[in-house]
């Protein structure tokens, strides 16, 4: 047994974390957002996608397949994420399906498990950006206290009128809910016996 910081399944209402046989998994319908981010010191743009855009203040980098020619002369150079202007850089990770979605994919270390572990590999920060009862915490700036899923209803508002809204999809998608309180559990980074 060892204490670390690690990805759990985490209950926003009962404020605990849960194993995973606690955590029901659910085809619910979402949507899937794109988004426009700009090259720094270039007119080229490129487009990701996300189902979750209120982490996107938790983002570090911006992975692609260092494989995928259409997208890996961006490797190494840096864009302007739309929910905050921060630069991001852009890195080449064989995790990314050349093909899928878009083939950039913004990187959330502390509230994804997939990223997480890029972020291992890539020794990147893991920043956390919402508090335990899954309202946002002060690295969302203008959306600090709203719920997640207001911050996401109005930074992808705010994305929109800033030009850099590409398009939605309907989606249906299998995600977890506690099976304690039925909320929507979240991907959380937090020090845990394991």
């Amino acid at each position: 047994i060892y204490q670390g910081k690690r990805i759990i399944n985490w209950d926003p209402e009962a404020k605990t974390a849960l194993s995973n046989i606690e955590v029901i998994h659910k085809e619910v319908e979402g949507r899937m957002y794109y988004f426009r981010y700009h090259l720094v010191d270039s007119d080229e743009t490129f487009d990701v996608a996300t189902t979750r855009p209120e982490t996107m203040f938790g983002d570090v980098c911006v992975v692609v397949h260092p494989k995928d020619e259409k997208l890996n002369h961006l490797i190494g150079k840096k864009c302007i994420n739309p929910a905050n202007g921060d630069i991001l850089p852009i890195i080449g990770d064989e995790y990314i399906e050349i093909g899928f979605g878009t083939g950039a994919m913004k990187c959330t270390p502390a509230h994804d498990p997939n990223d997480y572990e890029i972020a291992l590999r890539h020794h990147l920060n893991m920043p956390i950006c919402m508090r335990e009862d899954a309202t946002m915490n002060e690295l969302a700036g203008e959306y600090e206290g709203l719920d997640r899923f207001e911050c996401r209803k109005r930074l992808v508002e705010r994305i929109k009128a800033e030009g850099n809204f590409v398009k939605e999809e309907k989606i249906v998608h299998s995600v977890g809910h506690s099976e304690r309180t039925g909320v929507m559990i979240e991907p959380y980074l937090s020090k845990q016996w394991f």
